[in-house]
């Protein structure tokens, strides 16, 4: 790169693209732990950020992008929001009509942004995505540049939340959406267990002992890829509804939910799933991306609720993903105590539009909508959480 960039800003863009056959994660993440040097001001690191951005190589693709080259991208994410993955499952029938960004730095491949056109915006289907704002305005300007009936590009959960001037070339605005629950993994399954106080760590041990006692016919069992079925996924989630309903709630999964997240599963899926007999009573349904693993559905029949069996399904696969070498676990959305439990650690996700000049934004009438709802909704569970623990429940 012919711009040197501030270490801060090195490692943020090593674990986010984890390049193949150069350095890992883990490693990046060292090496920087091992330079003792001041971290750079806000000011300078914009100003790197925005230098650096100014060398990357965008692409513009339309379908006909050859399939490996999406495959490849894969390596460079999380999550099957962050790819396409998610998207072929759940909503097949917006791949034909998606263009690709393809974003380099030389050779290496960096990322692809897959969107398509509704009305004078472009949609970004890529979420959870975690790179420099600099990164994310140069390919929006470009977009903008090859669409020139277009007057914004639309980004949704968003882990960066600040915003970096542009010269002029495109304006943004951005606003809070929902709150997410990330892990990173340790290299080991003994120092993950270290991060619970010692009290949980008896609890658990205690909850598997008495499992056995009271239900020994009862096996844990790693399920990956093709082993999926329909039926498997359609019985967790229907424990995952029974669950939901023993606390007086209502689960948001139907049966065509349950056909989606299969066909995800069976793409990119791996989970622990309890069984009695021939019967699933628990079981946990995540995907497998990169180096990330991500939790979809955790559930188990009430009648565990005493030896807290779905939290021991979850156990066995954060167990199975640290062995895997996993480096990142993502509990998706919401702040649930379990999640914290885990080591989660709770970001607030935002939502980004790039416009092409001042009037786009000005006419954006339904952005400005859009943030005023969201900010109601999240004050609104806001005040939920504190009423709900001033009452102790």
């Amino acid at each position: 790169m012919p711009h040197t960039l501030p270490t801060e800003i090195t490692a943020r863009l090593l674990l986010n693209a984890n390049f193949v056959g150069e350095i890992s994660a883990r490693e990046a993440v060292t090496d920087v732990k091992d330079k003792e040097c001041a971290a750079p001001s806000n000011r300078d690191r914009r100003a790197s950020e925005w230098a650096w951005s100014r060398a990357l190589s965008v692409e513009i693709r339309g379908p006909e992008i050859a399939p490996g080259l999406l495959l490849t991208a894969e390596l460079t994410v999380y999550t099957p929001f962050e790819c396409l993955a998610y998207e072929r499952a759940f909503r097949p029938e917006v791949i034909p009509r998606l263009s690709h960004a393809v974003v380099r730095s030389g050779r290496r491949l960096l990322g692809i942004f897959s969107y398509y056109p509704r009305g004078k915006t472009l949609v970004v289907v890529n979420r959870l995505i975690r790179l420099p704002d600099a990164f994310l305005a140069a390919c929006a300007a470009e977009m903008l540049r090859h669409h020139p009936s277009m007057r914004s590009v639309q980004f949704g959960d968003l882990y960066n939340g600040t915003e970096t001037a542009l010269d002029g070339r495109v304006r943004s605005y951005t606003w809070a959406t929902i709150d997410c629950a990330e892990a990173e993994l340790p290299r080991s399954y003994a120092e993950f267990l270290q991060k619970f106080g010692s009290s949980t760590r008896k609890n658990l041990r205690y909850c598997g002992r008495r499992l056995e006692r009271e239900s020994p016919s009862l096996a844990f069992r790693i399920v990956q890829g093709a082993e999926f079925t329909d039926d498997m996924v359609a019985a967790v989630v229907q424990l995952n509804h029974l669950r939901m309903a023993s606390k007086g709630k209502a689960s948001g999964m139907d049966e065509v939910y349950a056909a989606r997240l299969g066909a995800l599963c069976r793409s990119h899926g791996v989970g622990c799933i309890a069984m009695e007999g021939s019967r699933i009573v628990a079981g946990t349904l995540c995907t497998r991306v990169g180096s990330g693993w991500t939790l979809h559905v955790i559930a188990h029949d009430p009648k565990f609720n005493h030896v807290r069996l779905g939290l021991l399904c979850l156990l066995k696969t954060v167990e199975e993903a640290i062995g895997s070498g996993a480096t990142r676990f993502n509990f998706l959305w919401g702040a649930s105590d379990y999640k914290v439990l885990f080591g989660g650690k709770i970001s607030t996700l935002r939502a980004r539009r790039y416009y092409r000049n001042m009037n786009s934004q000005l006419l954006a009438f339904a952005d400005h909508r859009d943030r005023a709802i969201q900010t109601l909704k999240r004050r609104l569970s806001a005040w939920r959480r504190a009423h709900r623990h001033a009452a102790g429940t």
